[in-house]
C-alpha cells in the first residue's frame, strides 16, 4: 500500500512534469500571464496561473485530492544547482514566541505538520528563467530539533534584552541591526526582515522596536536537501 508521502510524490510528478524544461515566458505566455520582473511574487504567481489556484480557498492540498497540508514554494537556483537566497516563512509573532510553547508555536506546526512542493527554477546565464522541476519536502525530525534551537535563542534574546545597533545603508536609510539568530548561528534555519525598503517597525514584548522579522530556512540547507548530489 502507498504511503501519503509516496501518492503525493506521484501526484506531483504528474502535475508538473508538462512545466519541466520549459522557459517561464513561454509558461507565462501559455497562461496568459505576464510577468512583472520588478515583483517579488512573480514566480510564486506564475506557478499559480499554471496550475489554476487563481481563486480564493484554492489549494494544492485540493488539486491533488489529499488531505494533508501541502504548500508549494519557488526557488531559483544557478545552472550548478547553487542556492543564493534563503527561503522566507511567516512573519514572527514576538508575543506568541515567548507566551506559547513550542509545539503550540506557528516555527513547530509549519515544518512538523506541513509537506512542501519546492518548484525548483534555473536562472541562466542568458538571463532567462526556466522551469527545472518540483520536489516534494518534509522536515526532517532532526532539523526540526535545530528549529527548536533557534526558537530558545529568539526566547533568550527577548529575556535578556535584543542588542540593536542603528546602520546607514547604502541609500541613506536607516537599518537596525539586531542579535537575533543569524545563518552563522544555526545550520538550518535564521531569523532577518524580508529586505522590503518599506519593513515596518515592530514593538518587542520588552518594549524595544525592531523591523519587522521573519524566519528563513538557509541557503546551504536548501542545497543540501534538495541537491543531496551536488554537495
Amino acid at each position: 500500500m502507498k504511503t501519503t508521502q509516496e501518492t503525493i510524490e506521484q501526484k506531483v510528478e504528474a502535475l508538473f512534469a508538462p512545466f519541466a524544461g520549459k522557459d517561464t515566458e513561454v509558461l507565462a505566455k501559455a497562461a496568459k500571464y505576464k510577468i512583472n520582473p520588478s515583483d517579488k511574487s512573480k514566480y510564486p504567481n506564475l506557478i499559480k496561473h499554471l496550475l489554476g489556484m487563481n481563486g480564493i480557498g484554492n489549494s494544492l492540498s485540493e488539486l491533488l485530492g489529499v488531505e494533508t497540508p501541502v504548500v508549494f514554494k519557488t526557488i531559483v537556483v544557478t545552472p550548478k544547482l547553487d542556492v543564493k537566497n534563503g527561503m522566507s516563512f511567516e512573519n514572527l509573532n514576538f508575543n506568541a514566541v515567548m507566551e506559547k510553547k513550542w509545539k503550540e508555536n506557528q516555527m513547530y506546526r509549519t515544518f512538523k505538520n506541513t509537506t512542501f512542493v519546492f518548484c525548483i527554477l534555473i536562472a541562466k546565464p542568458d538571463k532567462t528563467v526556466e522551469f527545472h522541476t518540483a520536489r516534494v519536502w518534509t522536515m526532517p525530525e532532526q532539523d526540526l530539533k535545530m528549529v527548536q534551537r533557534m526558537w530558545r535563542a529568539i526566547r533568550s534574546e527577548f529575556r535578556t534584552g535584543v542588542t540593536i545597533k542603528p546602520k546607514e545603508v547604502q541609500d541613506g536609510r536607516l537599518f537596525l541591526h539586531n542579535s537575533l539568530p543569524k545563518k552563522t548561528d544555526n545550520a538550518v534555519c535564521h531569523v532577518r526582515p524580508r529586505g522590503s525598503k518599506a519593513n515596518p517597525l515592530m514593538e518587542l514584548p520588552n518594549g524595544q522596536k525592531i523591523h519587522t522579522q521573519c524566519y528563513w530556512l538557509n541557503p546551504n540547507y536548501l542545497k543540501a536537501q534538495l541537491f543531496p548530489e551536488a554537495i
